[in-house]
């Protein structure tokens, strides 16, 4: 049964003295496109990665040889060559015509794919996601360490001073007497000095009569 993924090699170019033959895979249900250009030595890479998946179906031996000449000739007879083989290689992968993820990873990754989603994995990632959610939730009715940074962030949007901005404010306003903090000793007082009086020069006596 043939897949919904059409696999066509569209030509090659030569880039930075090397010849790259263009890929395009198309998703037949969506009419997605993914272009990628590799090198005739990365198809045989490719293929090494394929067999252990695809065996015995995909023959160990690359089907296309290498040319120690790479004339024009040869490269157009290989863009011809290279899409029979990928189409092959894909309905080897995906013989059900609307199951396209089930397609190896190195293919995938070759023909430009997204990731295929596994959906164990999905599902463990959103359990794990929801129980440190959970987590960083408020007990008891007390706010997170999170929460209070954002509510710090949110009032000094706002221009409403911090704790700390208000504390200092408090303090600034107190007399020196109020402010927290070792206090100085108070002055000792002056002592006054007093001179004993003098005693009269003379004292008055009274005569017996």
């Amino acid at each position: 049964m043939a897949s919904s993924l059409l696999v066509r090699c569209t030509g090659y170019g030569e880039v930075a003295g090397h010849t790259l033959y263009a890929i395009v895979a198309q998703d037949e249900t969506s009419n997605e496109q993914h272009e990628t250009q590799h090198r005739f030595s990365e198809f045989i890479e490719l293929h090494a990665a394929l067999v252990p998946l695809l065996s015995p179906a995909l023959p160990a031996a690359f089907p296309i040889s290498k040319s120690m000449f790479g004339g024009e000739s040869v490269k157009k007879e290989r863009v011809s060559k290279l899409q029979d083989y990928l189409q092959k290689v894909v309905s080897l992968a995906c013989p059900e015509p609307s199951d396209a993820t089930t397609l190896p990873p190195p293919l995938r990754s070759f023909l430009g794919l997204p990731t295929a989603v596994d959906p164990e994995r999905q599902a463990s990632n959103a359990h794990s996601l929801t129980a440190t959610s959970l987590g960083n939730c408020c007990v008891a009715g007390q706010p997170t360490s999170a929460d209070n940074s954002t509510v710090s962030s949110a009032a000094a949007a706002f221009g409403v001073p911090s704790e700390e901005e208000l504390a200092a404010g408090v303090l600034a306003a107190l007399p020196p007497d109020a402010q927290p903090g070792p206090k100085a000793a108070p002055a000792p007082r002056p002592v006054r000095k007093t001179t004993p009086s003098q005693p009269p020069s003379s004292f008055a006596t009274s005569s017996m009569a």
